[in-house]
């Protein structure tokens, strides 16, 4: 090379090993100088008290209790997840969207170890799973990652928008000079104080030759990971850093990191690393998880594309499938005509540059086409001619782009003649009487006296879809083809249809009404409709008509109606009317019916009509509106955990329908066994939806397992005034106490120094074992703590540290 030459274009992994190559791994920037460790590998699913200039749209309403990261290489358009044990064995689903549009999307199994990755080797394709589009995305700053757990968690990030450019070497000043740029929102560091705003992003070169005879001494050298702390600033590093930021965090701008080696082979060696620029979302202070969430590596070394083999290639070589809204109708003797809405494209891909049309005949070989540009309207139409009069045939619909002629859109069988109309005829063998009423039109023994809806002769493919609630028929309603029985219609109906063809043609909306025969004897009337203790449903009274006498009444028919209902004659209908038998207690006056699957929190009213012999009365008068309710249920909320020592409040509220409330301690049983330390908890207020208690502490191994189990029970009443009861069980767990240290010799004139998460916690260092000697004893102060060093060791070279909140981990030390 010659003094100055710059390295602009990115290069092969292979060239040296990276920690960022391979399955994720932690990644640590420290050295002896430095108390800022930089790691990739966190979660976005903790609680949000726990995260520091999160990004509102990165705050997960539903999150797993992590620790758990999700790591995003948009040069190698992997995602990865790490961290994720307590997910482990369940199917995980990774999305990847720009603004609003799915351009990626997997799915595989959490392994063992919390790990699942995208598009890397071991890891799955993208493409896998239920609608995910066959495409390796180009994953890009900005773009947003989902991950859905298969228990209902999910967990969210996006590509940080930070990438490295350039190298500049200048071998007679020993220097190397990474250049980069970066967006609007990124949290850049203050050159001038990193030990105080150190930002959210890092520029590193990774090089395990480095550590190896060189005066840089590390394999990862990293900027601003390098923070002199000037209370220990430990021996010089054989290469000095130093970074410069142009531009505003709102704005973006760019940046430039200068390294600074002792001689030429140390440069070479840094030279031949491989460069990452990282950026993350959010920062995590518990001394014992990694310290960045949502992590964006951006590999200057690597090469773009779709990467793994045998996965969907890359977005500028996907072919974009046919449009998915399209019809076509015979437009004469030998024409067909067709329509379409513009093909959906995937982000990335290619542009539609136009449309190929064909008319396939039957025997597959001869075929009548057109070859259109894409017009800028969103509509696009063709007629094709030539075609033979009368015949049938298929149609297709190709989008063309530079990458080829994607999978087209076919109807199936569209005739060139004119176009037959969708509709048909309702049809029934039973007549109206004088004032033309029907008799229930019902199939049974003596005929079919159901109603039938024949399309008309010469539709093609008819798909008849019909309502008999009143409401308006759709695609989605119910589906009526020739040879079905028929349909029975037993009281006053509206029957609405319409009728789709083979070429995906809608005809106009028919309708008829059916008056049916009603008895003239009286209907029942609604004395009462109420929401029931039961999910979905509601409890409908109504008076109790005579079962014997002049007129009989044998049974009764109870139908829904929307809640917005005027009356039975205009009113919707929901669902199939219930049939009710006359109750045999002649000392009962009112009959109940509970009508059930509704949905709760929708409002609906009710008719009920009469069965004289074999004919119902009129109906009766909506009933007023309705709405069912959840189900009566206890709910002690989730499961949670404590440190110990602290007040914890147990959370009911979530109860539905509770007029009262019972909490009981189940586990550790409340007898108190001679291994146990208070383990007979007293709850504070155990009759109020959110009681507490405290938290016990344990002073030994021998102490309670940290997992206590309580029961609510809800007292819930019936609208007789009867009560029941429900109940729930919840977990709280023992939460360690945050503890880590930051040096770890342990030696006479040298201080054991780390950081603890609970203020005031009285820590003590057992030697040997868990109940050993006690050696030393420190107090969290400032959120760390001190131990004067002696020159007697530990045995074993390790300490068992307890505070009063519980066992918080073994600490190896060195003398």
């Amino acid at each position: 090379m010659s003094a100055m030459q710059h390295r602009d274009e990115p290069r092969s992994v292979a060239a040296v090993p990276s920690t960022t190559g391979g399955s994720p791994t932690r990644r640590l920037w420290t050295t002896p100088r430095s108390r800022t460790a930089l790691v990739g590998g966190l979660a976005l699913g903790l609680t949000s008290a726990a995260l520091t200039g999160m990004p509102a749209q990165a705050i997960n309403s539903n999150p797993p209790t992590g620790p758990g990261n999700i790591e995003i290489f948009p040069m190698r358009d992997m995602v990865a997840i790490e961290g994720y044990t307590e997910q482990a064995g369940m199917q995980a689903t990774i999305t990847a969207t720009r603004g609003g549009q799915v351009i990626g999307k997997t799915t595989g199994t959490v392994g063992a170890d919390g790990f699942l990755e995208a598009n890397h080797p071991g890891g799955v394709c993208w493409g896998v799973g239920t609608g995910a589009p066959q495409v390796t995305p180009d994953l890009q700053q900005g773009d947003e990652i989902k991950v859905d757990f298969s228990n209902g968690q999910w967990d969210g990030s996006k590509v940080v928008d930070i990438e490295a450019t350039g190298v500049v070497l200048d071998e007679a000043a020993h220097t190397l000079t990474i250049n980069g740029r970066y967006g609007p929102g990124v949290d850049m560091p203050n050159p001038t104080d990193l030990v105080g705003d150190p930002g959210k992003i890092g520029i590193e070169i990774v090089n395990p030759e480095m550590r190896n005879g060189s005066a840089i001494g590390e394999r990862a050298i990293g900027w601003p990971g390098h923070v002199v702390d000037p209370l220990d600033p430990g021996p010089e590093p054989g290469y000095q850093v130093v970074g410069s930021v142009t531009g505003t965090d709102a704005a973006g701008g760019t940046f430039a990191v200068k390294y600074t080696f002792q001689n030429s082979a140390d440069l070479e060696l840094a030279n031949a690393g491989s460069i990452t620029a990282l950026g993350w979302l959010a920062n995590h202070e518990d001394p014992n998880q990694e310290a960045q969430y949502g992590l964006t590596l951006n590999e200057f070394y690597e090469f773009g594309g779709p990467g793994m083999g045998g996965c969907p290639a890359g977005p500028t070589q996907v072919r974009t499938n046919g449009p998915g809204t399209y019809s076509a109708l015979g437009a004469g003797a030998g024409s067909i005509t067709v329509n379409w809405d513009d093909a959906k494209v995937l982000p990335g891909t290619p542009a539609v540059e136009g449309y190929t049309v064909r008319a396939v005949a039957r025997n597959q070989e001869d075929e009548v086409g057109k070859r259109l540009p894409n017009t800028a309207a969103a509509k696009e139409t063709t007629t094709l001619t030539g075609l033979v009069a009368g015949d049938i045939y298929s149609i297709e619909i190709a989008a063309k782009s530079a990458a080829g002629e994607g999978t087209p859109s076919v109807i199936s069988q569209v005739r060139a003649a004119a176009h037959v109309v969708p509709t048909a005829t309702a049809t029934t063998l039973r007549r109206p009487n004088a004032d033309g009423k029907y008799a229930p039109l019902v199939t049974g023994a003596n005929g079919d006296f159901g109603v039938h809806l024949d399309p008309a002769a010469g539709v093609l493919g008819a798909e008849v879809h019909y309502t008999l609630d009143g409401s308006t028929p759709t695609l989605q309603s119910r589906t009526f083809t020739p040879g079905d029985p028929s349909l029975q219609i037993r009281q006053d109906t509206t029957l609405r249809w319409i009728v789709v063809d083979s070429g995906n043609v809608v005809g106009p909306q028919g309708e008829k009404f059916y008056d049916i025969v009603e008895s003239t004897n009286p209907a029942p009337v609604i004395s009462k409709v109420a929401a029931t203790p039961v999910s979905g449903a509601v409890d409908v009274t109504w008076n109790k008509l005579p079962a014997d006498g002049e007129n009989p009444v044998n049974g009764y028919r109870v139908q829904a109606y929307t809640g917005a209902s005027a009356d039975v004659a205009t009113g919707v209908r929901v669902g199939d009317p219930v049939m009710v038998a006359q109750p045999t207690d002649a000392t009962l006056t009112e009959v109940t019916r509970r009508m059930g699957y509704l949905t709760n929190g929708t409002s609906y009213k009710f008719s009920v009509a009469a069965r004289y012999g074999t004919v119902f009365s009129n109906e009766s008068a909506l009933s007023e509106a309705v709405a069912p309710e959840a189900a009566a249920a206890a709910n002690a909320g989730p499961d949670a955990s404590s440190l110990r020592g602290r007040t914890v409040t147990l959370n009911g509220t979530a109860s539905t329908k509770a007029v009262s409330y019972q909490w009981t301690q189940v586990r550790p049983a409340p007898v108190a066994p001679a291994t146990y330390r208070d383990p007979i908890i007293t709850i504070n207020g155990p009759t109020t939806a959110s009681p507490t208690f405290r938290f016990p502490t344990k002073t030994s191994a021998a102490s309670d397992d940290g997992t206590y189990e309580f029961r609510l029970v809800t007292t819930h009443q019936n609208a007789d005034g009867t009560t029941f009861t429900r109940g729930d069980n919840v977990i709280i767990k023992e939460q360690k106490d945050g503890f880590a240290a930051s040096r770890t010799r342990w030696r006479a004139g040298d201080n054991l120094v780390g950081t603890g998460t609970q203020e005031g916690a009285r820590l003590s260092f057992h030697s040997g074992s868990h109940t050993g000697p006690v050696v030393a004893t420190a107090v969290v102060a400032n959120g760390a703590w001190t131990v004067p060093g002696t020159n007697a060791q530990p045995t074993g070279g390790k300490f068992y540290v307890w505070s009063d909140y519980g066992y918080v981990g073994e600490l190896s030390v060195t003398p």
